[in-house]
């Protein structure tokens, strides 16, 4: 009996954290600041950075909002101006978001 009931508490845990996503939880306190901190932002982007989503055109700050600072960022410079990739993940699951003049362009799975 004891047993049972103990399964069924870590499964209700499990389908809970499942459900939650847990980097919601823990990055939705740095989205929200962000939010607050600038009410000029449009409501489909203020939508985007509470969800953790990101778009064509954000700067590197709703990025970082949106989705955290990058593992590493690789950097060009050049006459067209400024050209970054942003890693983020880490081996096995990466993610490059690529950047130009500050301004999100595209990414990569």
């Amino acid at each position: 009996m004891v047993w049972a009931y103990a399964m069924s508490r870590i499964s209700v845990f499990i389908v809970v954290f499942l459900l939650l996503g847990c980097t919601n939880v823990f990055d939705q306190p740095r989205r929200l600041d962000y939010i607050q901190a600038h009410p000029e932002l449009s409501d489909q982007l203020k939508e985007d950075i509470y969800g953790g989503i990101i778009r064509r055109g954000m700067t590197t700050e709703e990025v970082i909002a949106s989705w955290s600072r990058p593992r590493d960022i690789n950097r060009s410079v050049g006459s067209w101006g400024v050209h970054q990739q942003w890693i983020y993940g880490d081996i096995g699951y990466r993610k490059y978001l690529y950047f130009e003049n500050g301004k999100l362009t595209g990414w990569q799975d």
